[in-house]
């Protein structure tokens, strides 16, 4: 399956938690500037059974890891330059189309899963999988589910908007949206 989630709670403890407890979890990730922070935190992730896979040429491994029945995370509440426009809050965010592209392709569902904290320490969300709108129009599909996936993020924001953790500038546009 592939699993939505967001820069909220823990993501981090929520794919680490999977992998210690033996699910095979893949995430989709970028590399942290810094060079020594990316290795340690990379690697702090790994030790806890967590595949990383790059976002940039990753379709392939993404594609295998779901052949083998595994769980393939996207964390979609980043800037993504090629990106498209969608709403976030009632403003377009430049938003990643992969995910939207991986689900139209390989028919998996998305899932949105986070990992919220609370007076006991953690409570996890999974919602029911995501009704994506699939059409003969490829890219119209790819506009409206992508658009779907930043609402669901958008709903747990609003729900827990002090675990909302975003120090980028999410509303950086892009010269155009396609």
């Amino acid at each position: 399956m592939l699993v939505l989630s967001a820069h909220i709670g823990n993501w981090d403890l929520l794919a680490c938690s999977a992998g210690l407890c033996g699910l095979k979890v893949n995430v989709v990730t970028r590399r942290i500037k810094t060079f020594w922070l990316n290795q340690f935190w990379m690697a702090q992730r790994e030790a806890c059974g967590v595949r990383l896979l790059q976002a940039e040429q990753s379709a392939l491994a993404i594609r295998s890891a779901l052949r083998r029945n595994e769980i393939v995370a996207f964390v979609l509440d980043q800037h993504q330059p090629d990106g498209i426009g969608v709403p976030f809050f009632n403003r377009p965010a430049a938003t990643s189309t992969g995910l939207a592209r991986l689900a139209r392709a390989t028919g998996a569902p998305v899932v949105p899963v986070f990992l919220l904290r609370n007076s006991q320490g953690f409570r996890l969300v999974v919602e029911k999988p995501l009704r994506l709108v699939r059409t003969r129009f490829r890219h119209q599909d790819c506009i409206e589910n992508t658009n779907i996936f930043s609402m669901a993020i958008e709903q747990q924001v609003r729900h827990c908007p002090a675990q909302w953790l975003w120090v980028h500038r999410r509303w950086k546009l892009a010269n155009s949206f396609r």
